[in-house]
């Protein structure tokens, strides 16, 4: 009975330690609803997808893990409750791969986009 504990117990090992290189390397956004006003729908657009929040209430956020296919940069568009549409790209370069973290949108009074990122 021992001796099937050493060898199940360096597989646990292995796979915790996979796993937590996969999980590091992730890619986020958070879209943040600052501006004052319920938000009808925000679009992250990315090389190979996109994110879309739905209805967001003012001081609401939402977290999402991204997929992309290729390197690129976001393309924002949010739609205010009026359905009018205000449009921002990222300009937040990454590379597939290379790196991880987190792309926060944050959506600020007067529509004023603001993309920032902690890409390690």
């Amino acid at each position: 009975m021992r001796r099937g504990f050493l060898p199940a117990a360096v597989v646990v090992l292995i796979l915790a330690a996979l796993g937590v290189y996969w999980q590091s390397r992730q890619l986020y956004v958070v879209v943040v609803n600052a501006s004052g006003e319920a938000l009808k729908n925000v679009s992250v657009s990315y090389s190979g997808g996109s994110m879309l929040t739905g209805r967001l209430e003012p001081g609401e956020k939402r977290r999402e893990r991204i997929r992309p296919t290729g390197d690129g940069d976001l393309e924002v568009v949010v739609w205010d409750k009026d359905t009018v549409r205000h449009e921002k790209m990222g300009n937040v370069y990454f590379e597939v791969g290379t790196c991880r973290g987190t792309f926060t949108v944050t959506v600020c009074e007067g529509y004023v986009i603001e993309v920032t990122s902690d890409l390690r």
